[in-house]
């Protein structure tokens, strides 16, 4: 029984990294004075939305959509959005999201901090412990051999 469940939950996870379903890369605009490319038409994620998307590492936005769904649907498949080994830092911040239910984000704009690394910005709204909160922050992904990887989640 066990391998059965092993194997279910490989392939349920390995499966979205090439299907790419329900996921339209948001194209970016051109930078503002402060190097930020604000997206045409910003992504949304909600908690339905994440039940049908699970686009891979195939670019920044992809990692942190990829990263947002499988929280969202309580599946470790976000897992394959960190790096390996998964720094104690992103850990601690893992630890936290356990009593946080993330409810929506938005995918508002990039930056390219730095040649294969950007900051995106993102609107959330979370359910922490039963309080709604919302705000602004950045996540930073990274590529490393081809694939996106989320290296600093919001926090």
């Amino acid at each position: 029984m066990r391998n059965v469940c092993v194997f279910f939950c490989l392939a349920a996870c390995a499966l979205p990294l090439f299907a790419g379903k329900a996921f339209i890369q948001p194209k970016a605009g051109p930078a503002d004075a402060d190097g930020w490319e604000s997206y045409d038409t910003p992504y949304v994620l909600t908690q339905q939305g994440a039940k049908d998307v699970s686009p891979g590492l195939v670019s920044p936005e992809a990692a942190v959509v990829h990263f947002f769904a499988g929280l969202m649907r309580k599946d470790a498949c976000y897992k394959q959005a960190l790096p390996s080994p998964v720094p104690q830092d992103v850990q601690e911040t893992l630890q936290e999201y356990a009593s946080w239910t993330f409810t929506k984000i938005v995918l508002l704009k990039r930056k390219q901090c730095e040649p294969g690394t950007y900051w995106i910005l993102l609107d959330m709204a979370i359910d922490i412990q039963g309080k709604q909160e919302t705000g602004q922050d950045e996540i930073t992904v990274t590529e490393r051999d081809g694939k996106w990887y989320v290296v600093e989640p919001p926090c």
